[in-house]
């Protein structure tokens, strides 16, 4: 499974350069034009002697950038880089020590703790993907146009394995999850096509769960659910300002390992960034993450937008000190880059959009709605 992640994202770094190029001979083309036959018959200007640069030679103070041969530029070119390194070492040494300390903009300690939506990812296998798909769109539509909370229920067959079915689900509250529209024909006809086991199937259960949804789900066959207390993070619920953006929406699932002995380092250090996000990120309706129950080495995290710039871009630099807390309070703690299961589902411009100013984000497998999607679209704003 990580090979395969590996190779994954290497694939997507490869495609995201040769897009690159291409992107920018397309610019330059829209932006200049074509040259006319005349300006094309044209003879050639003399070429113009230009001022000759001294090679510009990275981390030289002194040498030369290529913007210009003006000895303040190159004084600028190296306070800047002595600025960055020093930062980078204050981050680094002193991080972990200050930035718990850290002003929240606009936070609220007890709302980003807070978590009564029910949001589950499961993973179930099936012989027949073309009657999942048929049995599943019936099943969702019906469901989530009739009932209210219902905003999510949206499938992808997998890209690794065509007989393993993505599944994402968001419900208002426990109660909304009881509270679905029924319809025996369509419910049967759907779990009629699941195949697999307790052992090769799962459900992870994020949010407000209760015991009584624990003990229902401990009935049914062939999947398993993990109902685990998240140890850091927040989901907000309606009518919070993050459901009234237009979308679409984006869904990021992950499974990370985490460093032995690391465990509690890391959780504390998840929470105090969760904290920063809430009042910077309206569009962010909730990073969640619990430690995994199967093995406890891992754990699974979510991170759900409606919206890129008061989302995606806002939870991770509408404050100053979230990103140098990433860098000091969780990235330190990471067992491997490479995630088991990293998946993204959004609409194919918002993931691009997403990876051209957070590359990092490259690490996930798209799964994007007007080409793999299964069952209707998200719907936040009903």
């Amino acid at each position: 499974m990580i090979d395969a992640a590996v190779k994954r994202t290497s694939s997507r770094l490869s495609a995201v350069r040769t897009s690159s190029v291409k992107t920018g001979s397309s610019v330059k083309q829209k932006l200049f034009g074509k040259k006319s036959a005349a300006v094309a018959d044209a003879p050639a200007p003399e070429p113009e002697e230009e001022e000759e640069l001294v090679p510009y030679k990275p981390y030289m103070v002194g040498a030369q950038p290529p913007c210009c041969n003006k000895k303040c530029c190159c004084f600028a070119c190296g306070i800047t880089a002595l600025a960055v390194v020093v930062l980078a070492a204050f981050v680094y040494f002193f991080g972990p020590t200050l930035l718990p300390y850290a002003p929240l903009i606009n936070g609220n300690r007890t709302a980003s703790s807070s978590y009564t939506p029910i949001v589950l990812y499961c993973e179930r296998t099936v012989d027949d993907p073309a009657a999942y798909g048929e049995a599943w769109t019936a099943f969702t539509e019906f469901t989530q146009a009739g009932t209210p909370g219902v905003r999510a229920m949206v499938s992808f067959m997998s890209h690794e394995d065509a007989n393993k079915a993505l599944q994402f689900f968001w419900f208002d509250s426990v109660d909304t999850f009881f509270g679905q529209a029924k319809n025996k024909a369509l419910s049967d006809a759907l779990w009629a096509t699941y195949t697999g086991t307790k052992e090769s199937d799962f459900c992870k259960v994020f949010g407000g769960w209760t015991e009584k949804l624990k003990e229902v789900a401990a009935t049914i066959p062939g999947v398993h659910y993990s109902f685990v207390k998240p140890f850091g993070g927040w989901l907000r619920s309606p009518p919070a300002s993050g459901f009234q953006f237009d979308g679409p929406v984006m869904f990021w699932i992950t499974k990370r390992e985490i460093k032995e002995g690391h465990m509690e380092a890391y959780k504390k250090g998840f929470k105090r960034v969760a904290d920063m996000m809430y009042g910077v990120a309206p569009a962010l309706l909730g990073p969640l993450e619990f430690q995994d129950d199967q093995d406890p080495k891992y754990i699974w995290s979510i991170r759900i937008f409606t919206d890129f710039f008061w989302g995606t871009l806002a939870h991770a630099y509408f404050s100053p000190f979230i990103f140098p807390s990433i860098a000091s309070m969780m990235l330190p703690h990471y067992g491997s880059m490479i995630y088991p299961v990293a998946n993204s589902f959004s609409s194919k411009a918002m993931i691009d959009f997403t990876c051209s100013v957070l590359p990092q984000n490259l690490v996930y497998e798209q799964y994007v709605y007007d080409k793999d999607r299964l069952g209707p679209v998200p719907d936040f704003k009903k």
